[in-house]
């Protein structure tokens, strides 16, 4: 097996990750905005490849796609703990490199909101300027 194929097998293994988190710890309406962003994650990670010059390079690359699924996987786990167990009231999760926040409260004893803030790619030319899209989710409907 060369390098290619072991790179593709290690995508491939970090959307099993991925898709396992899902289905073990699913979360409702929060899928719409973190099913597209792990594809899309993962996708651009394992697009690194060819573009790694050293094994250094080579080494941070492939972590990173590794790491990215664990900390999806957890990340996941963590929003649905939230969601089911009564406790002091939850920290929002910060998910990825700073391009989305959610905040998902217990929903055990009162139907609570769940707040998404996500920065938006605009095409501003103002440096530091971000465009954000703060969504309020009245009802998760978990199954």
């Amino acid at each position: 097996m060369d390098l290619a194929d072991r790179h593709q097998a290690l995508a491939r293994g970090a959307l099993l990750v991925a898709e396992t988190a899902e289905d073990a710890y699913q979360l409702g309406a929060l899928d719409r905005f973190l099913k597209p962003w792990i594809r899309g994650r993962l996708h651009s990670l394992a697009g690194l490849l060819d573009s790694c010059d050293t094994r250094r390079q080579l080494a941070e690359d492939t972590r990173a796609l590794a790491q990215t699924a664990a900390e999806y996987s957890e990340l996941r786990d963590q929003l649905f703990s939230d969601v089911h167990h009564t406790r002091p009231e939850p920290p929002w999760r910060i998910v990825g490199q700073k391009t989305m926040a959610i905040r998902a409260q217990c929903g055990v004893l009162l139907r609570q909101p769940t707040f998404v803030l996500r920065r938006l790619d605009a095409g501003s030319d103002v440096p530091g300027a971000a465009t954000w899209d703060f969504t309020v989710i009245a009802n998760l409907v978990l199954s």
